[in-house]
């Protein structure tokens, strides 16, 4: 497989609009931050061919909405080896990611948002590996009067068409509310494969709370 490194930066972050990558048919292309990419505003990258990106994180803020529709492969890899599971940066952000087979090994934070991983490809997966985080879970905020606001846990899509949806050990879903909030949702769908969960879900809430519940359609 031929790589292209497109943009290699500290930090990517990608702002409002659309974006079209084209021409790199049989050919991934690379686009790489050493401390973190940023989803802050509304908005489509496409790209025709293999989509890498290498990243300790993904982070989204606030009510942020980012597609990527990648003709190919999509792989979210660590920067050198490294991850960063730290705080995120907003809430209620939106990621959507569409490929023939979706590899995620790195973190992707939004927290109380929502997260879509789609294989689409023949037999395409969804494959959770390596170090991979998914943190979807609430947090404890204040409004500008100092008021205690426990934000709900988020919502994550996990679909493959005709393949598999695999997490392997040592990866991590979390939907968790908040302290004082709802958990989250966790949806599986596969109908013509099969569910492999080796990781970890985290979908608790207080008990006075709603708790979490994975929903699967892998029938």
């Amino acid at each position: 497989r031929h790589e292209c490194r497109f943009l290699s930066a500290q930090t990517i972050d990608f702002a409002s609009g659309d974006f079209l990558i084209g021409g790199f048919q049989g050919t991934a292309v690379i686009l790489e931050a050493s401390d973190a990419m940023t989803s802050s505003g509304m908005g489509t990258l496409n790209l025709y061919g293999d989509l890498q990106l290498r990243t300790p994180t993904l982070l989204t803020e606030t009510a942020s909405r980012r597609t990527f529709d990648v003709s190919g492969n999509l792989f979210i890899d660590p920067f050198d080896h490294v991850i960063d599971d730290g705080p995120g940066i907003g809430l209620g952000g939106e990621l959507r990611f569409a490929a023939e087979n979706v590899v995620l090994q790195s973190v992707l934070h939004l927290n109380s948002g929502f997260l879509d991983l789609h294989a689409r490809g023949e037999l395409g997966s969804v494959v959770l590996a390596g170090s991979a985080k998914i943190l979807a879970g609430g947090l404890t905020t204040f409004t500008g009067l100092a008021e205690r606001v426990a934000t709900p846990g988020g919502r994550v899509h996990l679909r493959s068409d005709t393949g598999q949806i695999v997490l392997l050990d040592g990866t991590e879903v979390d939907v968790s509310g908040a302290p004082g909030g709802d958990a989250g949702a966790l949806q599986l769908s596969a109908p013509q494969g099969f569910l492999l969960m080796e990781g970890t879900l985290l979908a608790g809430a207080d008990t006075d709370r709603t708790q979490g519940e994975p929903t699967s359609g892998l029938f």
